[in-house]
């Protein structure tokens, strides 16, 4: 008989409003999984917060966390594989968000450990709500200029604007040969 792999998202799919996975949820996908079913999924999340989210799965496949950048072991937070931004994209990219008047939010390893960097004060309202969200997040970073963003090895780099700036930077981004 083959082997059926279901694949989902997290946010809007399988988690409820308030960012748990139902008891009903986790009973049937366990029992799937438990039955040797092929079960993962790839969010956006971190797998700091994914991982807390679906802590009642029953998880034995690789995830995917920050869209893409990296597939994970569920059970040990160990990344199997990772993309990270070529630091002269990063700093390109930097440069277009900060003439384009958005500081972003960057996601870093920074000395081996996973950062979440944002100028202190230059933040959009979106990006000083996300991080008022996150208080005593061990990856918050807050650092005093922009250039710091550029420390270690970026993995993510995003802004939550007015869907003006937004769309001012996908124009901006849009075609640019390293993204």
């Amino acid at each position: 008989m083959p082997k059926i792999l279901y694949a989902t998202d997290l946010d809007g799919t399988l988690l409820q409003n308030d960012i748990t996975v139902s008891p009903y949820t986790a009973e049937v996908v366990n029992a799937f999984i438990d039955a040797g079913g092929l079960f993962t999924y790839a969010s956006a999340r971190s797998h700091v917060s994914a991982s807390r989210a679906t802590a009642p799965l029953h998880l034995n496949l690789p995830v995917v966390h920050y869209n893409g950048t990296f597939i994970t072991d569920p059970k040990t937070g160990e990344n199997l594989w990772s993309c990270t931004i070529e630091p002269h994209v990063a700093a390109a990219v930097l440069t277009k968000f900060l003439r384009a008047g958005t500081h972003p939010l960057v996601y870093s390893f920074v000395e081996a450990r996973e950062r979440a960097c944002w100028v202190e004060g230059r933040g959009s309202e979106g990006i000083c709500r996300y991080i008022a969200g996150r208080q005593g997040d061990l990856r918050n970073r807050p650092v005093r200029e922009a250039a710091r963003l550029l420390d270690g090895d970026i993995f993510y780099m995003i802004t939550i604007d007015t869907r003006e700036a937004t769309e001012l930077m996908r124009c901006q981004l849009e075609g640019y040969p390293d993204i």
